[in-house]
């Protein structure tokens, strides 16, 4: 009997960090999607409906929506958003970017080449948050013929 009740324990301690792990997942990603949403509504645009979703690393994550030309260019304009090209000395860096962001995944690394990216980064002001936090980075991935639109972005340190 003494037994059964550790493992009943060890059961429960178990099952209740498994929990705990997916529900800490989905408000983190709640999370961002609010926090984005108040980083764009901030610069005067419209927040579309997103899929969010944090990596890995607790500060990174993606958000997916549909979006049109009118949206891509308004949010690039809105957040002072500068293209970004492979063309350019940024080669590396702009390629671990794509890597590391999870909604580029599923592409093929030729798809993922032709993707257009626009970028803004160093904590800028369009990027805080009312509740005194902040983006470290933005970075926005839309494929052209593409009505997919993928945000990554980063939570800034203290």
């Amino acid at each position: 009997m003494t037994t059964k009740i550790p493992r009943l324990i060890l059961l429960f301690l178990v099952s209740l960090a498994l929990l705990s792990t997916i529900g800490c997942s989905a408000l983190a990603s709640a999370s961002l999607r609010a926090d984005l949403s108040e980083a764009l509504t901030n610069s005067g645009l419209e927040a579309p409906e997103m899929d969010c979703a944090m990596s890995a690393r607790s500060r990174d994550g993606s958000c997916v929506f549909t979006g049109d030309t009118d949206q891509v260019e308004a949010i690039i304009i809105g957040l002072s958003l500068r293209p970004l090209s492979t063309a350019t000395a940024e080669d590396v860096q702009l390629d671990f970017i794509k890597s590391s962001a999870t909604c580029l995944s599923d592409l093929s690394e030729e798809d993922r080449a032709a993707v257009n990216a626009y970028g803004i980064s160093g904590r800028p002001y369009s990027l805080q948050l009312g509740n005194g936090g902040q983006f470290e980075f933005l970075y926005l991935f839309h494929q052209p013929g593409s009505d997919q639109v993928c945000i990554f972005i980063s939570y800034a340190y203290g």
